[in-house]
């Protein structure tokens, strides 16, 4: 293969993996919300994202946590495309089969499993927040670094404001928020590259 042609191959690939990722962040998205407004008597103040899986629709949760497990993956592998970030992608990794595994061990079924497997997901991609600039620098350095340090941050301060200042509900939320946002703008960087 010609030098041209692996450049282009890896630029279809970045860009094929950065739209998988924000398809994935938007789907998880989708499939909650209409949960939210299926499941009677649900109160997103007070009750958390996984307890959707205890409602009638409850099943829906397996393809949502599929969803944003396929994004977090396909960072992944988008990443190993543009640069070798070992330690960035096994971490990305981690969260994804975090987030797989948070599905197939739904709350109410196998709720000790799918609480530790949410927390491993969470802090995986914590981490991958925090390491994606000096990992990534062509891809994500810069003014970049801001971006995905704040959401880092609004992430863990949404978790923890979420077990003492505010109700669960709503500082899962804010974390959730966070965490979907960096996977849509992390997609939007590899599409780029």
């Amino acid at each position: 293969m010609r030098k041209d042609d692996e450049v282009t191959a890896v630029a279809s690939m970045s860009q094929w993996t950065g739209g998988l990722a924000i398809a994935g962040a938007i789907g998880f998205v989708m499939v909650v919300t209409v949960l939210h407004l299926l499941q009677p008597g649900y109160d997103s103040v007070h009750q958390l994202l996984s307890e959707l899986a205890l409602g009638a629709n409850g099943w829906a949760m397996l393809p949502a946590f599929f969803l944003i497990a396929a994004s977090t993956f396909s960072l992944a592998l988008g990443i190993g495309q543009i640069q070798r970030a070992p330690w960035l992608q096994g971490v990305l990794t981690v969260a994804a089969l975090g987030f797989l595994g948070a599905g197939i061990f739904p709350l109410g079924r196998a709720s000790e499993w799918h609480i530790a497997l949410i927390a491993i997901a969470f802090v995986a991609v914590v981490l991958a927040m925090y390491l994606v600039p000096s990992a990534v620098p062509a891809q994500f350095g810069g003014k970049i670094t801001a971006v995905s340090w704040c959401l880092a941050g609004g992430t863990a301060l949404g978790v923890l404001l979420g077990h003492s200042l505010l109700p669960i509900g709503v500082g899962q939320r804010i974390a959730a928020a966070c965490v979907v946002s960096w996977l849509c703008f992390a997609g939007i960087g590899l599409r780029r590259g």
